[in-house]
């Protein structure tokens, strides 16, 4: 199941709401006997923390008891649009492969520590392809020499 995308907006503004919407894509899952959950939400429609927690895990609502577990490092991906004409969040190819310097060697992480190096973390894409061409693949070409150089 896909939920959310460019104009798909979910805003869980109460634990209620939050609760109610668990609840419902719980059931759906069930239902149909589904294996797999997609969310992409974008913009304001949720928040969720900063940094590296997807690959470090974290405490379900600060209770260190209950904890989320890491997703493996082929389990991640950055998304991003290729170019400023894609729409909001465009980042410069320099400012990416710095983030990815920072999460998987270490370095390059200006006052940001994350939790931990994550050297198999190769996950970045596009979702404006179309942009990219237009770009002179500047996104597509730049990330690949920069990622097959990762060692």
């Amino acid at each position: 199941m896909s939920i959310g995308g460019q104009n798909g907006q979910v805003q869980l503004t109460t634990a209620a709401a939050r609760d109610k919407f668990v609840e419902s894509v719980s059931a759906i899952i069930d239902r149909y006997g589904l294996d797999g959950l997609d969310i992409d939400f974008e913009g304001h429609s949720l928040y969720l923390d900063p940094g590296d927690t997807n690959l470090a895990g974290f405490p379900i609502m600060g209770d260190a008891g209950n904890v989320f577990p890491p997703l493996r490092q082929d389990q991640v991906a950055i998304g991003l649009p290729a170019s400023p004409n894609a729409g909001n969040g465009f980042t410069t190819v320099a400012e990416v492969q710095k983030a990815f310097d920072c999460l998987a060697k270490g370095t390059n992480c200006g006052t940001y520590r994350p939790r931990g190096v994550y050297p198999n973390l190769r996950g970045l894409m596009t979702w404006s392809i179309n942009w990219d061409r237009y770009n002179g693949f500047e996104f597509s070409r730049s990330h690949r020499a920069y990622l097959n150089g990762l060692t």
